[in-house]
């Protein structure tokens, strides 16, 4: 276990994982799509992971609380994509990764400090904005999710297949809010 109250689990294993695990495939999918803001190739590009991307994902200033803090927003947002809340629109089905890239940056701006400050000393208050503002920033990361859905459709129907396609694909950057500093 690491200070931060975690296990890495290197190796994969028919165990189920606890909730104080982290796997190397769900931490690659988290801050690839988290703090590399590259949504869009978290899902379709796994395989890349830990080869063309290994580079870009796990950098040599990334650091354990960076990895759980992203971990844990992705966890939230892929339990309300599994499980969407009564009334959700569709785009919870298909948009995890960028609503938890969003979440990165509500608890970075709630933390008021950059990305190279999130490490085992700002952890535990990180960890603290995660439990008490999760939701709420899912929430908001889904309203920021369908305007920017709105802006790029030009407010016009959208079929579930486009709007799949839209969360494989790069353009809706544009619509969004922009990136933390």
């Amino acid at each position: 276990m690491t200070p931060l109250g975690f296990h890495y689990r290197r190796q994969r294993s028919n165990e189920s994982i606890k909730p104080d695990e982290v796997t190397t495939g769900t931490a690659a999918i988290a801050v690839l799509a988290v703090w590399r803001r590259r949504p869009q190739q978290t899902r379709f590009h796994t395989n890349d992971h830990f080869s063309k991307l290994y580079g870009d994902i796990f950098t040599p200033d990334l650091n354990a609380a960076q990895v759980v803090a992203a971990v844990l927003l992705y966890r939230i947002a892929e339990n309300k994509r599994r499980r969407p809340p009564a009334g959700a629109p569709d785009l919870v089905n298909y948009a995890s990764c960028f609503a938890a890239m969003l979440m990165g940056d509500y608890l970075l701006a709630d933390l008021k400090s950059p990305l190279a400050k999130l490490d085992h000393r700002t952890f535990a208050e990180a960890r603290r904005l995660i439990e008490q503002n999760g939701d709420a920033y899912f929430d908001r990361a889904v309203a920021d999710l369908e305007a920017a859905v709105k802006k790029l459709y030009g407010g016009a129907s959208v079929s579930l297949q486009q709007l799949s396609a839209t969360f494989r694909r790069g353009d809706l950057f544009k619509h969004l809010p922009p990136p933390r500093p």
